[in-house]
């Protein structure tokens, strides 16, 4: 169910952490599956700035994304395609971090 409060509002990523135990990694708090596709994008973009130290804001617009990274916005159509392009951002930052 989408929370109208957040129609039009710009998010910012959900504090997300990962945490070492003894022979693996987790993250806090895991992906919860009855979360909004809002609070879902949030909690990615809170693991893509664990990662990189890349901020990405969300805004929602009916069933359209805004992705605000910086100076730069990008729209997209549905819940998929923003995950995925959040995804490209993450991996891009992994190459370009390995050419410098």
């Amino acid at each position: 169910m989408r929370n109208d409060k957040t129609i039009g509002a710009v998010c910012q990523p959900m504090a997300v952490r990962e945490v070492d135990d003894y022979n693996s990694t987790r993250v806090e708090p895991e992906l919860d599956s009855s979360w909004s596709e809002m609070d879902k994008l949030r909690w990615w973009a809170g693991l893509i700035f664990c990662h990189t130290g890349i901020t990405i804001r969300l805004i929602q617009f009916h069933d359209n994304f805004v992705i605000v990274a910086g100076w730069h916005n990008m729209t997209i159509h549905s819940f998929i395609e923003t995950w995925n392009v959040m995804a490209g951002i993450e991996i891009g930052w992994e190459i370009a971090k390995d050419k410098l």
